[in-house]
């Protein structure tokens, strides 16, 4: 095969050839890294091993069964051919990175490479450079981070540039072309032949033109196409030494074959396989060495086969219809001779050389891809779908190659389909055929318009017709075009012509074919015509069956067939089991409680009235499958005249017969193995009860299985998602027994889809928000595997919290499959994020005194994996949602030293309820509290200065189990808080800004004037310095406030009750600082005559009446309000803290006058 990938630091091919045990090192974990490797014959014995520097391995990828590894395959289908891609992406810090897993098989994903799954891993335990090796894989290939990488081209394109081409350098090369014959899907009408040999040694009237009467899409051809590159084959190094010899093989009824096997004619046999008309063989994924081959039956492929020719190979059968084209190779070895001269050389018309290497005979079908080093022949109304390279090549009467393989003409991402792809029918009725453009991933293309080209190829298409509805009255003869819309279009096909019918179908630049369609005057019709809808294991006890003829004015019932008498019993023959799509063998079918398995003949009585029956059938799988009835004893009376080639049809008559073709869905779609990210399992809560299961955002798995109808299965439909549909709850494990499943329902390229599609609807909480559900809304069963064990989808994700309906829909041959539905919950939110937050001080850009209040605003959103709010996080029941509070450090701590400071914070009722997915707080109050040595009376110790830093955290006043209940924290923390020195610290998400925390105080200074003279007491707002170990003047307080009128006042001296009630004194002016400090607080004597006195005077920053010191004291006396700014009180007299005060002494010596009075010595100030 030939890859070629794109690198990211270099545009240059890095596959190299490896051995079984293939390894690559020095991939760096921290980097990201991919991981390329091709298994051609899976095992399950592969696995890919990661290495660390320090000896640890881990196993990065297996599909052996047992194994535990970051990835464990479920994809990889035993004996098939498979390109595998992991790349992982690390992940931020010590988080797991990301690793996904790719596959490729150009047979069912042909456009791309498949995205089989994603998911976490951590591999940093391995160290940093990793080595990784692989076991039982042919190539390995590991660099650093690869770009996506393109689809793989598929084997040997270099051998088939084109639909038909010889070998460059071939001077013998010559084809011929038919009037009759056709080509289609060239570059330009050209084809590989240059037909030199004509022009060069033949009479000047045969010119290398002359033997192309055909037509290559719609035209004469050109010859001088490109050529393919020679292929020079020897038997004796094909190897055919290691092959399992079988000998003389004659194939009768339906057997599979074993690859590797030789095919070998012994004692004067001239094929070492045969395949019978009644034979059907099966060839799974290998290579296979024939002497040679007849085959007049049938011939099924699965998976990538060659074929290793020596002899001759004749077609007379239909090979490999059921799988893509590219799927088959075969190697003509034309016995080792070189490409022989034309027939007849160099006289007469040019001719083919007679003796074929392959040769497509009667009314063989060949899809595949043939290189033959002898002559390939196709005559009659035979069909080679894909491409021939050969020596020499024949086209004889209405033969056909219709060019088709990913070497020239890749699969588009849309394709046309034609259903059903084979049928049998009556020339009495027309026969519906159904043309269908679909995506990539098999869903209709509702969008698709254009002009539909439909036709039939097969011989004597002109004994047939087209039809837009059953009954419309014009049939077109053979061909018809019609506008094409909404991407599907039935029409009617109508044969008055007994025998087999292909057709083809095209639009745009889509192409299908279909057939053989079989047509009989005569026989069985079942359902009607049309396909017999089932629900795999639910039996169906009323299938009709009717017994009818073609009277040359429609079908009509032969009544008389129930002859002797009404109700009599008929002997019919079941036989020709055939798996249509796809084409494994799980189950066999059940016809009236009889078992028909494949290659059987079945008799069985049934009871007819009228011409009718009702046949009782069931079928436990999924897919299309189709027997034949046929009553050997009944015979014809006579055709009508208008039915062509009737009378043949009446001598050669075998027995009555007919079809009856079975279309069989799942009866719904179990839920199994859901698991979250981390493991949990426990999937029942609900926004109001139960545990929690994920995260919003955060992706979780289910295996999801196709499950056959049962008698313990059955279940009473009702609208459990509240979606408007019929469903069916299939989360129980009942559902997910083994045994219960569908194995064939995965899909063929271009032939079957088996596609499931997602959706969802909210559960819980009620009236809540539908969110999103991620990961792909469509997904395929690529194989029976898949259909069988279940199909993982590891990606999904749900944007939202509470719980969701998962719902699983399909639509699968027509019918729809009963939607299964699973409650899936809790989710809760994958973090908190903060979306704003201020921390303003009490005076704003500058201080907050402490026990001052400072304003704090934030707003939290409740969010999921992406970042997007999850609106219903507020209808949680309480219990589900997280509080929040508030916590503070010493911004100015470095290092390991202690740094909480939260004790000191004045939260009071800052934090409020969630409102959809927030959390807000506007200006909210908070405090920073001094720190308080004795509560009566309330005393505190000055420390400080601060800066606050403060952050959120969700609280952790409850003790709560997070495995059960789901917990929710900030995304990122970015705030440090030590309990102790050198503790591991807590974390927080900081907000923004610090507070600056004073402890502040308002100082008066003690004064003196004369007795009748007013003056002013000096006050300073002062905090404390932890560095100075003292008060230094607040310069910043512009905005602590006084006023004269509130005061309290003790009498100091004199002390005699009958001196005391004279003083009038009292303070008076009101103002704030400056910097700190004012002058504009007075007190006056309020008096002209002589009387002294000394009195405190308390300025009122709180309601606090301070208190005497000694009980023989003067009593206090308080006067107006207060100015409410307790934080500037401070223990100024061992009293507690309280009102600031000064001594204020009136009647002192006045200095100027020189007069003393009279005892005014001992006066302190």
């Amino acid at each position: 095969m030939k890859y070629c990938y794109r690198i990211a630091f270099c545009a240059v091919a890095l596959f190299y050839s490896m051995s079984a045990l293939a390894e690559c090192g020095r991939l760096q974990v921290n980097k990201g890294f991919d991981v390329v490797f091709r298994i051609t014959n899976v095992q399950h014995q592969e696995r890919v091993i990661l290495t660390g520097q320090n000896g640890s391995k881990k196993i990065l990828w297996s599909n052996v069964s047992g194994d535990v590894a970051v990835i464990n395959d479920r994809w990889t289908v035993s004996g098939q051919h498979h390109d595998i891609w992991l790349h992982y992406e690390p992940g931020k810090g010590n988080r797991p990175g990301k690793i996904r897993y790719y596959f490729y098989r150009w047979d069912i994903y042909p456009n791309d490479w498949y995205l089989a799954m994603e998911t976490s891993a951590s591999i940093w335990g391995l160290s940093n450079n990793v080595y990784v090796s692989g076991q039982n894989t042919e190539i390995l290939n590991c660099n650093g981070t690869i770009e996506p990488l393109p689809k793989p081209e598929p084997d040997h394109c270099e051998l088939f540039p084109g639909p038909v081409q010889t070998w460059q350098g071939n001077s013998n090369n010559l084809v011929t072309i038919d009037s009759g014959a056709k080509i289609t899907n060239t570059q330009s009408r050209m084809i590989g032949f240059s037909n030199q040999i004509v022009g060069n040694h033949y009479a000047p009237d045969h010119t290398p033109q002359a033997p192309l009467l055909g037509q290559c899409d719609g035209s004469h051809c050109v010859l001088g196409g490109k050529m393919a590159k020679k292929k020079t084959l020897n038997w004796n190094s094909s190897g055919v030494h290691s092959a399992l010899i079988k000998s003389n093989v004659v194939i009768t009824d339906y057997q599979s074959a074993r690859s590797d096997t030789y095919f070998r004619a012994e004692s004067g046999w001239t094929f070492g396989l045969s395949v019978e008309p009644s034979g059907h063989l099966i060839l799974p994924a290998g290579e296979y060495w024939l002497d040679a081959a007849d085959i007049r039956g049938q011939l099924t492929i699965q998976g990538q086969v060659t074929l290793h020719v020596r002899d001759k190979l004749s077609i007379g059968g239909a090979v490999n219809t059921s799988s893509p084209t590219d799927n088959l190779t075969v190697f003509a070895y034309n016995s080792g001779r070189a490409c022989p001269l034309p027939a007849n050389y160099p006289k007469g018309p040019p001719q083919v050389a007679t003796n074929y290497a392959v040769n497509i005979n009667v009314s063989g079908q060949f899809n595949g891809r043939i290189y033959s080093q002898g002559a390939v022949a196709l005559s009659n109304a035979t069909t080679l779908v894909g491409a021939v390279t050969a020596c020499q090549l024949q086209l004889s009467n209405a033969a056909k190659v219709t060019g088709k393989s990913e070497c020239f003409s890749p699969t588009p991402k849309e394709y046309l389909e034609i259903t059903p792809t084979q049928a049998f029918g009556l020339t009495c009725e027309r026969m519906p055929v159904t043309f269908s453009v679909r995506k990539e991933d098999g869903t209709l293309k509702s969008d698709y318009s254009g002009t539909l080209n439909a036709s039939v190829t097969s011989s004597s298409p002109e004994k047939s017709c087209w039809a837009q509805s059953k009954a419309a009255t014009q049939c077109f003869q053979s061909a018809i075009s019609q506008p094409f819309s909404n991407g599907q279009l039935t029409l009617w096909l109508e044969s008055k012509k007994v025998g087999d019918l292909s057709i083809e179908g095209s639009i745009n630049d889509l192409s299908d074919t279909g057939g053989p369609y079989r047509f009989s005057p005569y026989g069985f019709r079942v359902n009607r015509g049309n396909p017999v809808s089932l629900v795999a294991g639910k039996p169906d006890p009323r299938v009709l069956v009717e017994v009818v003829a073609d009277t040359g004015q429609g079908c009509e019932t032969i009544q008389d067939y129930s002859r002797p008498a009404p109700g009599a019993l008929k002997t019919l023959t079941f036989q020709a089991l055939s798996y249509v799509r796809p084409t494994t063998r799980n189950h066999d079918v059940e016809i009236d409680n009889i078992t028909l398995s494949v290659g059987q003949k079945k008799e069985h009585d049934l009871t007819f009235i009228n011409g009718w029956a009702w046949l009782p059938v069931k079928y436990n799988d999924a897919g299309e499958i189709s027997f034949e009835l046929v009553d050997k004893t009944w015979q014809p009376k006579k055709c009508d005249s208008s039915i062509l080639d009737c009378k043949n049809f009446e001598r050669d008559w075998k027995g009555l017969a007919g079809k009856a073709v079975i279309h069989s869905r799942p009866y719904t779609f179990a839920m199994c193995d859901v698991r979250s990210a981390i493991g949990v399992t426990d999937f029942s809560g609900t926004a109001s009860s139960g545990n929690a299961f994920a995260r919003a955002g955060e992706q979780f798995s289910v295996t999801f299985k196709p499950v056959a109808w049962s008698s313990v299965l059955a279940r009473r439909q009702a609208d459990f998602s509240r979606d408007n549909k019929a469903d069916i709850i299939t989360t129980d494990p009942v559902w997910c027994r083994e045994g219960q499943s569908t194995p064939n329902y995965y899909s063929v390229a271009g032939e079957i889809t088996a596609p499931m599609v997602l959706s969802h609807n909210l559960a819980t909480p009620a009236g809540g928000q539908q969110g999103l559900l991620q990961g792909s809304s469509t997904y395929l069963f690529s194989n029976t595997r898949e259909a069988k064990h279940g199909l993982a989808v590891n990606n999904l994700s749900w944007s939202e919290v509470g719980s969701l309906w998962l719902q699983a829909d399909a639509d699968y041959l027509g019918m729809t499959v009963d939607q299964g539905v699973g409650s899936l919950g809790r989710f809760y939110p994958h973090h908190f994020a903060l979306k704003s937050s201020q921390l303003v001080d009490a005076v704003p850009n500058k201080f907050t005194y402490m026990d001052r209040a400072f304003t704090a605003s934030f707003k939290v959103e409740a969010q999921n994996r992406s970042g997007g709010a999850t609106l219903n996080y507020s209808r949680l029941a309480a219990g589900f949602k997280e509080s929040l509070d508030l916590v503070a450090t010493d911004a100015i701590v470095t290092g390991s030293a202690k740094n909480e400071l939260t004790p000191r914070l004045d939260k009071g009722t800052l934090i409020s309820g969630w409102d959809k997915a927030a959390l807000e707080v506007k200006s909210r109050q908070v405090g920073f509290k001094r720190d308080v040595t004795k509560t009566r009376p309330k005393t505190t110790t000055p420390d400080g200065p601060y800066a606050v830093a403060i952050g959120l955290i969700v609280d952790k006043g409850r003790t709560v189990n997070c495995n059960e209940r789901g917990c929710t924290d900030f995304d990122a923390k970015d705030l440090e808080i030590r309990l102790i020195d050198g503790s591991t610290p807590e974390k927080a998400k900081a907000l923004a800004g610090n507070i600056h925390a004073r402890y502040g105080r308002l100082k008066l200074e003690d004064v003196n004037t004369q007795f009748d003279k007013p003056i002013s007491v000096p006050l300073r707002a002062e905090y404390w310095d932890s560095e100075t170990s003292s008060f230094v003047v607040n310069a910043d307080d512009d905005v602590s406030s006084f006023d004269g009128r509130n005061y309290c006042k003790q009498i100091r001296w004199p002390t005699a009750a009958e001196d005391v009630v004279k003083s009038k004194s009292f303070t008076q002016g009101l103002g704030t600082l400056s910097r700190g400090e004012s002058y504009g607080l007075e007190a006056t004597p309020d008096r002209s005559d002589y009387f002294r006195e000394q009195v405190r005077f308390w300025q009122r920053v709180t309601t606090d009446v301070p208190t005497k010191i000694n009980d023989s004291d003067n009593e206090i006396k308080c006067f107006g309000l207060h100015s409410n700014q307790p934080w500037l009180t401070y223990n100024w007299r061992g009293k507690g803290d309280e009102n600031p005060s000064a001594v204020v002494t009136f009647g002192v010596y006045r200095g100027n006058d020189r007069i003393i009075y009279r005892g005014e010595k001992g006066i302190k100030p």
